[in-house]
């Protein structure tokens, strides 16, 4: 007798198995000082797809993306190619180099007065990784020249008068008392950016400013002011009649009343400048206007 015997061999397969590979963890936490911090980390670069990044401080920094030769690369880029991605807007500059599994994090600048809080996404597809990097605040940024359109400037006097002050003569005698009526006056300047962005009020400098010599308006060349752009900043220069003096007579037992009428000259000057970043000597072109007053001369008013 024959016998045969048929054996069936069942495969089992599911669809639904799981064959995404587990990724290395991610070094979370990342402190970099401000002025050329850097820090070196370990990741997966198999399977990344893209890198990106978001701060607490501009929303319209920008990400570009180079290959190790210096070209940059378009939105369709393959990470395989990226050496180098530059992380950026007005007061900072970060950079990220990629070699083999490693990323090379540097903060070139941050010209913030605050720390600066940035979360670097690595976006694999099927998962995220993510990494926190704070930067602590570096220099500000500097006005690096400035240029005024004085065919647009428009010029103006204006009068302020003092509160009203009092001198007595108890004597019998007929004497003089000496006011110096400009003592408290200063110039002062504002430059104005616009459009006015918040992280404009890192920025500082000492530039020339207009000033008003001989009866007219000039750019004073030989002194310079430190400002910060959007406030308002006194000084003094050279043209402010700050120790001018006048002698008034007061004859005996009597009392004088007056006031003292200061008259400024003001001028406002569209002007250009150009601010950098100290460090990575990024350049940033900003509009505005430039408004001076300076004490010019005055009237003492008695009653």
């Amino acid at each position: 007798m024959l016998c045969m015997v048929g054996m069936t061999v069942f495969q089992s397969c599911s669809d639904d198995k799981d064959d995404t590979p587990e990724l290395p963890a991610l070094e979370s936490n990342i402190n970099l000082e401000g002025n050329g911090g850097s820090e070196t980390i370990n990741f997966t670069p198999k399977g990344l797809k893209d890198i990106s990044f978001t701060n607490d401080e501009c929303a319209d920094a920008t990400i570009s993306f180079f290959t190790a030769d210096g070209t940059e690369l378009s939105s369709d880029r393959n990470m395989s190619d990226v050496a180098k991605i530059v992380y950026a807007a007005p007061p900072f500059t970060m950079t990220v180099n990629i070699k083999g599994d490693k990323l090379t994090i540097t903060s070139l600048d941050n010209a913030c007065l605050n720390d600066l809080h940035v979360t670097m996404s690595l976006d694999y597809g099927y998962t995220m990784q993510r990494a926190e990097i704070t930067v602590t605040h570096g220099y500000p940024m500097n006005i690096a020249t400035i240029e005024y359109d004085w065919d647009n400037a428009e010029a103006a006097t204006e009068k302020k008068l003092t509160e009203k002050m009092t001198a007595n003569n108890y004597g019998d005698t007929p004497t003089t008392v000496t006011v110096n009526p400009l003592y408290d006056t200063w110039s002062t300047v504002r430059i104005i950016p616009v459009p006015y962005q918040s992280w404009m009020q890192y920025v500082t400098g000492f530039i020339n400013v207009p000033w008003y010599v001989g009866d007219k308006w000039s750019l004073n060349t030989g002194e310079t002011v430190g400002i910060y752009l959007n406030e308002a900043i006194s000084y003094h220069s050279a043209a402010d009649p700050k120790d001018a003096s006048v002698t008034l007579d007061l004859q005996p037992h009597s009392t004088l009343k007056f006031q003292v009428e200061v008259i400024y000259q003001y001028v406002s000057v569209p002007f250009t400048t150009t601010v950098s970043q100290p460090n990575s000597k990024t350049e940033w072109p900003i509009n505005g206007t430039c408004l001076v007053r300076q004490p010019y001369s005055w009237n003492v008013i008695i009653e």
